[in-house]
């Protein structure tokens, strides 16, 4: 009897930390169920840890639900677009066009910057085979995922921070394995505007 009181006793504030994380991510998946559109600016800073160099972009963000995401830098030629199963990344040294159905790692690719995007963080964790924690923040709900295993390609570390106003996401960092470091902050955040569907027309078709 003994031990199992000190067994109950060393698993209760476990129990606490996992309620107190589902309560977190139940909120922020409600809060953004019913979003359809959202417009923002963005700055993104990308870190090369092996050398320590870095790159800052900057431009602006434009999601339509379901599938739907555009990141269009003010730098020409900088342009990523989600159109459903397509993807288009238009960074030198020069564009390409994937359809996700037939390339899994574009697909995985998509899928994980949708549902950051539109505050599902669950199946990001689900994507990425990652554990989830999560904590409050000062300025918002923190949510961390970390891959349970090494792979050749992917992300590590995924960190997002979703405004607690109303569970926006205003920040989200995300590391790949092969050392490479994106940083993307938002500001300017719009929910529920007409975004142009030209914001989502892709440039080159291959």
């Amino acid at each position: 009897m003994k031990k199992l009181l000190i067994l109950l006793a060393c698993l209760l504030p476990a129990f606490g930390a996992y309620a107190q994380d589902a309560a977190i991510l139940d909120k922020i998946e409600k809060a953004n169920a019913g979003m359809k559109t959202v417009q923002c600016h963005f700055t993104e800073k990308k870190t090369l840890t092996a050398t320590g160099r870095s790159f800052d972009f900057d431009g602006t963000v434009y999601f339509q639900a379901p599938d739907r995401l555009a990141m269009r830098f003010t730098k020409p030629g900088e342009l990523m677009v989600i159109d459903g199963s397509t993807l288009y990344m238009g960074r030198a040294p020069k564009p390409a066009l994937f359809n996700t159905d037939k390339t899994p790692l574009m697909l995985s690719l998509r899928n994980t910057l949708l549902y950051c995007v539109s505050g599902q963080p669950r199946k990001v964790a689900q994507e990425n085979d990652a554990d989830i924690a999560v904590k409050e923040g000062k300025d918002g709900y923190i949510v961390q995922l970390t891959a349970r295993k090494h792979v050749t390609k992917g992300y590590a570390r995924i960190h997002l921070t979703y405004r607690k106003s109303d569970c926006v996401l205003v920040r989200m960092e995300l590391e790949e394995f092969g050392g490479i470091i994106d940083l993307y902050q938002m500001s300017d955040i719009r929910r529920g505007v007409s975004v142009d569907p030209a914001m989502f027309q892709i440039p080159v078709k291959q």
